[in-house]
C-alpha cells in the first residue's frame, strides 16, 4: 500500500499543474476586465472633462468684459441692408401686425422715390403698455440714398415729421436712425452767414449718440462758446456725424465753425483760436462739462488755423486737419412742419 501510495500520483500536483493554469488564466482574466474598466473609466472621465471645459467656456465667453464693443455689428443686425430706421407708434404690436403693407406702402409715400424699396423689419412691444417700435429697412439706389440721407436728418432734427394713416396709427415719434451705410450727419436749425470767404472750421469726437447730443444741443453750443470765448461778433455753427450711420450708436464727431457775423478774421485772431483750441483750454474739455459731455477727444484743426499757429513758432504743434466728413444738407420736401400730437 505504501508502494501504491508512493506511485500513485499526488492530487496536490496534478491539482497544482492545472491550478496553477487555471490561477493564472484567472488572473490574467480579472486584469482584462480591470483594464477595460479602466478604460472605460478613463473615457467617461476624458469625456466629462472636455464638455465641463467647454461648458465653462461658453459661460466665461458670455461674460460682459468678452463683449469687445456696444453694438453688433450693423449688417448681422439688420441682414445686411444699407438703410434702417424706426420710429414709434402708440398701438399694440399685435395691431400693427394686420397692418404690415399699409405701414410700408405709407412709408414708401413718405419718400416719394419709384427706385425705393420699404420693408418692415420688426414690431417690438415696448415695456409701456401698446408702444410698439417699428423697425423698417428701405432699399434704393445710390442716387436716391443721397435723397433719403437728407430726408432722415431732417426728420431727426424735427425740422420735418413722418407721416402714416392717422385713423390707423395716430403720429409716429421717436425717429431714430439706425443704419445708414457712409454715415449719417444730422444739423440742427442755427442762424449763421456761412457763405464766408474763410472758413474756421474744427473737429472734435465725443462718447455719446447724435440722439443723446440733440438732447443738450443748446447746452452744448453755449457751453462751446464760452470755453472759446467767442466775441459776440461770433457764433457757432455745429453738425453732428456718426461714421457708422446711426443717432443712437456712439461716437459722434462735432463738426464746429466759427462764423463771423460781419467782415473776416484778422491772422492774430486766427491764431488767438487756433491756441485756445488747442492749448491749455483743450485740457479743460473745450469748456464742456464733463459730467454732461465727457471728455472731449481727436481734436483737429482745418488747415486755415493749422497755419495760423506756424507763424512766429510760440504757439502749441498744431492737430492734423480735419477727415473729411460727410456733410448733410436739409432739403424742404414734402413734409409738414407738425408736431407729433
Amino acid at each position: 500500500m505504501g508502494k501504491a501510495e508512493d506511485e500513485q500520483p499526488l492530487p496536490s500536483t496534478a491539482f497544482d499543474a492545472q491550478g496553477t493554469a487555471l490561477s493564472a488564466g484567472g488572473r490574467n482574466g480579472c486584469c482584462l476586465g480591470c483594464s477595460r474598466l479602466q478604460e472605460l473609466v478613463t473615457f467617461r472621465c476624458v469625456f466629462v472633462l472636455v464638455l465641463g471645459v467647454a461648458v465653462l467656456l461658453s459661460a466665461v465667453f458670455w461674460l460682459p468684459f468678452f463683449h469687445f464693443g456696444d453694438h453688433k455689428d450693423l449688417d448681422l443686425d439688420y441682414g445686411g441692408h444699407d438703410i434702417v430706421a424706426s420710429f414709434m407708434l402708440r398701438k399694440p404690436a399685435s395691431f400693427l401686425e394686420d397692418y404690415v403693407l399699409q405701414l410700408e406702402n405709407d412709408i414708401f409715400d413718405e419718400m416719394s422715390f419709384s427706385s425705393t424699396k420699404v420693408e418692415i423689419i420688426s414690431l417690438q412691444s415696448s415695456a409701456e403698455p401698446n408702444i410698439t417700435k417699428v423697425v423698417f429697412a428701405v432699399e434704393s439706389d445710390l442716387t436716391t440714398q443721397s435723397l433719403i440721407k437728407s430726408s432722415f436728418a431732417s426728420l431727426i432734427t424735427r425740422q420735418s415729421f413722418l407721416h402714416l394713416t392717422t385713423s390707423l396709427f395716430g403720429d409716429p415719434f421717436s425717429f431714430e436712425v439706425l443704419k445708414f451705410r457712409g454715415g449719417i450727419t444730422a444739423t440742427p436749425e442755427q442762424k449763421a452767414f456761412l457763405m464766408q470767404s474763410v472758413q474756421i472750421l474744427f473737429n472734435f469726437t465725443l462718447n455719446f449718440s447724435i440722439d443723446e447730443i440733440l438732447n443738450n444741443f443748446d447746452e452744448l453750443r453755449s457751453q462751446l462758446k464760452t470755453g472759446l470765448h467767442l466775441a459776440p461778433y461770433e457764433n457757432l455753427y455745429i453738425r453732428l456725424t456718426n461714421l457708422k450711420g446711426s443717432t443712437v450708436a456712439p461716437p459722434t464727431t462735432v463738426q464746429s465753425q466759427v462764423v463771423l457775423a460781419v467782415g473776416i478774421p484778422s491772422k492774430s485772431r486766427l491764431k488767438q483760436l487756433a491756441q485756445t483750441i488747442t492749448g491749455s483750454h483743450h485740457t479743460k474739455n473745450l469748456g464742456l462739462n464733463n459730467t454732461v459731455f465727457g471728455r472731449v477727444k481727436q481734436v483737429r484743426l482745418s488747415s486755415i488755423l493749422q497755419h495760423s499757429l506756424g507763424g512766429d513758432g510760440s504757439g502749441p504743434s498744431p492737430s492734423p486737419s480735419p477727415s473729411p466728413l460727410p456733410q448733410s444738407h436739409n432739403h424742404h420736401h414734402h413734409h409738414h412742419h407738425h408736431p407729433p400730437s
